[in-house]
């Protein structure tokens, strides 16, 4: 259920890169942005999760140098 996948985001956080280059923020946040998916197709109070969502897209996106596996 949406607890067990918000479980999966927080544990995922606590992992985010310590050194924060280009591709390790991108590959997290796109790992945040699968789990994010999937918490709003199951929430019913989905615009705060809609929003964090569109942010972990925006930061997977943003190392938008072509090749970059997580576009």
């Amino acid at each position: 259920g949406i607890r067990a996948l918000v479980g999966q985001l927080n544990e995922l956080d606590k992992k985010a890169p310590s050194t924060p280059t280009v591709e390790a923020l991108a590959a997290f946040n796109a790992e945040r942005a699968k789990l994010l998916e999937e918490i709003v197709a199951k929430a019913q109070a989905k615009d705060a999760w809609v929003r964090m969502l569109l942010d972990a897209l925006g930061e997977a996106g943003g190392a938008g140098k072509p090749g970059n596996p997580h576009l």
